[in-house]
Protein backbone atom coordinates (compact mmCIF):
# COMPACT_ATOMS: atom_id res chain seq x y z
CA UNK A 1 0.00 0.00 0.00
CA UNK A 2 3.07 2.52 1.19
CA UNK A 3 4.32 2.01 -2.69
CA UNK A 4 1.17 2.26 -4.27
CA UNK A 5 0.72 5.63 -2.60
CA UNK A 6 4.29 7.09 -3.54
CA UNK A 7 3.48 5.98 -7.17
CA UNK A 8 0.45 8.47 -6.86
CA UNK A 9 2.13 11.10 -5.32
CA UNK A 10 5.68 10.59 -7.69
CA UNK A 11 3.00 11.06 -10.67
CA UNK A 12 1.06 13.87 -9.11
CA UNK A 13 4.35 16.04 -9.25
CA UNK A 14 5.06 15.41 -12.93
CA UNK A 15 1.54 15.81 -13.76
CA UNK A 16 1.51 19.54 -11.73
CA UNK A 17 4.95 20.47 -13.46
CA UNK A 18 3.88 20.17 -16.90
CA UNK A 19 -0.33 20.99 -16.72
CA UNK A 20 0.10 24.61 -16.96
CA UNK A 21 -1.57 26.94 -18.11
CA UNK A 22 0.27 31.13 -17.96
CA UNK A 23 -2.01 34.04 -18.82
CA UNK A 24 -0.15 37.55 -19.72
CA UNK A 25 -1.88 40.34 -19.67
CA UNK A 26 0.50 43.32 -22.02
CA UNK A 27 0.19 46.75 -20.89
CA UNK A 28 2.15 48.32 -23.63
CA UNK A 29 4.62 47.01 -26.62
CA UNK A 30 7.86 48.08 -27.98
CA UNK A 31 9.05 46.37 -31.44
CA UNK A 32 13.11 46.13 -32.35
CA UNK A 33 13.10 44.75 -36.06
CA UNK A 34 16.75 43.60 -37.66
CA UNK A 35 17.46 41.90 -41.06
CA UNK A 36 17.85 38.05 -41.41
CA UNK A 37 16.00 35.23 -39.06
CA UNK A 38 17.89 36.17 -35.50
CA UNK A 39 17.04 33.61 -32.62
CA UNK A 40 19.15 35.93 -30.12
CA UNK A 41 17.36 38.73 -29.16
CA UNK A 42 20.25 40.31 -27.28
CA UNK A 43 21.65 40.50 -31.16
CA UNK A 44 18.63 42.32 -31.71
CA UNK A 45 18.80 44.61 -28.12
CA UNK A 46 21.62 45.72 -28.73
CA UNK A 47 22.34 46.66 -32.61
CA UNK A 48 18.67 46.66 -33.87
CA UNK A 49 18.11 48.05 -37.77
CA UNK A 50 15.05 50.10 -36.02
CA UNK A 51 13.27 50.48 -33.19
CA UNK A 52 9.44 51.75 -31.89
CA UNK A 53 8.85 54.01 -29.09
CA UNK A 54 6.99 52.73 -26.16
CA UNK A 55 3.20 52.66 -26.81
CA UNK A 56 0.10 51.69 -24.51
CA UNK A 57 -1.04 48.11 -25.45
CA UNK A 58 -4.48 46.01 -24.28
CA UNK A 59 -3.31 42.46 -25.11
CA UNK A 60 -4.30 39.19 -23.78
CA UNK A 61 -2.52 35.55 -23.92
CA UNK A 62 -3.05 32.62 -23.19
CA UNK A 63 -0.67 29.96 -23.04
CA UNK A 64 -2.41 26.58 -22.36
CA UNK A 65 0.98 24.23 -22.11
CA UNK A 66 -1.72 21.04 -21.38
CA UNK A 67 -3.78 21.62 -24.60
CA UNK A 68 -0.72 22.89 -26.30
CA UNK A 69 -2.62 25.94 -27.75
CA UNK A 70 -1.73 30.02 -27.63
CA UNK A 71 -4.65 32.33 -27.62
CA UNK A 72 -4.10 35.93 -27.87
CA UNK A 73 -6.81 38.83 -28.03
CA UNK A 74 -5.90 42.83 -28.42
CA UNK A 75 -8.55 45.35 -27.72
CA UNK A 76 -5.81 47.96 -29.01
CA UNK A 77 -5.76 46.06 -32.09
CA UNK A 78 -9.64 46.25 -32.89
CA UNK A 79 -10.61 42.82 -31.08
CA UNK A 80 -8.73 40.31 -32.73
CA UNK A 81 -8.18 37.25 -31.21
CA UNK A 82 -6.56 34.16 -32.44
CA UNK A 83 -5.94 30.52 -31.26
CA UNK A 84 -2.93 29.02 -32.55
CA UNK A 85 -1.15 25.75 -31.72
CA UNK A 86 2.09 25.48 -29.90
CA UNK A 87 4.75 23.21 -31.67
CA UNK A 88 7.26 22.78 -28.84
CA UNK A 89 8.21 23.59 -25.12
CA UNK A 90 11.49 23.75 -23.41
CA UNK A 91 11.46 24.59 -19.71
CA UNK A 92 14.41 25.42 -18.39
CA UNK A 93 13.57 25.58 -15.13
CA UNK A 94 11.35 29.00 -14.28
CA UNK A 95 12.33 29.53 -18.08
CA UNK A 96 10.09 28.67 -20.87
CA UNK A 97 10.76 28.50 -24.25
CA UNK A 98 7.68 27.89 -26.96
CA UNK A 99 7.66 27.56 -30.65
CA UNK A 100 4.81 28.48 -33.15
CA UNK A 101 3.61 29.23 -36.29
CA UNK A 102 1.64 32.54 -37.17
CA UNK A 103 -0.37 33.39 -39.94
CA UNK A 104 0.07 36.66 -41.99
CA UNK A 105 -3.04 38.99 -41.12
CA UNK A 106 -3.49 40.31 -44.44
CA UNK A 107 -2.32 36.73 -46.09
CA UNK A 108 -3.20 34.34 -43.64
CA UNK A 109 -1.18 31.80 -46.33
CA UNK A 110 1.77 33.59 -44.96
CA UNK A 111 2.86 32.14 -42.20
CA UNK A 112 5.63 33.14 -39.43
CA UNK A 113 7.68 31.44 -36.90
CA UNK A 114 7.10 32.31 -33.29
CA UNK A 115 9.50 32.12 -30.35
CA UNK A 116 8.50 33.32 -26.94
CA UNK A 117 10.53 32.98 -23.66
CA UNK A 118 8.21 32.98 -20.55
CA UNK A 119 10.27 33.10 -17.38
CA UNK A 120 7.76 32.52 -14.04
CA UNK A 121 10.00 33.41 -11.41
CA UNK A 122 11.06 37.13 -12.87
CA UNK A 123 7.70 37.74 -14.86
CA UNK A 124 9.13 38.52 -18.30
CA UNK A 125 7.97 37.84 -21.75
CA UNK A 126 9.38 38.19 -24.69
CA UNK A 127 8.39 37.22 -28.44
CA UNK A 128 10.60 36.87 -31.43
CA UNK A 129 8.98 36.38 -34.79
CA UNK A 130 10.53 36.69 -38.33
CA UNK A 131 9.28 37.68 -41.40
CA UNK A 132 10.42 35.99 -44.70
CA UNK A 133 8.14 38.34 -47.49
CA UNK A 134 10.45 41.35 -45.62
CA UNK A 135 13.56 39.25 -44.26
CA UNK A 136 13.39 40.98 -40.73
CA UNK A 137 12.76 39.17 -37.15
CA UNK A 138 10.65 41.42 -35.20
CA UNK A 139 11.63 41.36 -31.11
CA UNK A 140 9.11 42.14 -28.89
CA UNK A 141 10.99 42.64 -25.00
CA UNK A 142 8.91 42.18 -22.05
CA UNK A 143 7.06 45.77 -21.25
CA UNK A 144 4.69 46.18 -18.38
CA UNK A 145 2.98 42.89 -17.56
CA UNK A 146 0.69 40.89 -15.18
CA UNK A 147 1.63 36.99 -15.37
CA UNK A 148 -0.93 34.46 -13.25
CA UNK A 149 0.31 30.68 -13.47
CA UNK A 150 -2.23 28.15 -13.12
CA UNK A 151 -1.34 24.87 -12.33
CA UNK A 152 -3.99 22.01 -12.88
CA UNK A 153 -4.14 18.85 -11.05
Amino acid sequence: MKKYLFLVFISSLSTKEYAQVIEITCYDSQTYTKGGWIIDPNKILTAPDHKTDVTPADCYYTLDLDEMTSTFFSRTRGNISSTIPIKKVIRRGSVFELDLIDHGTSNPENTYPVKMFIDIDKKTFEQLSYDSYSNQTLFYPTGKITMIVNHNL
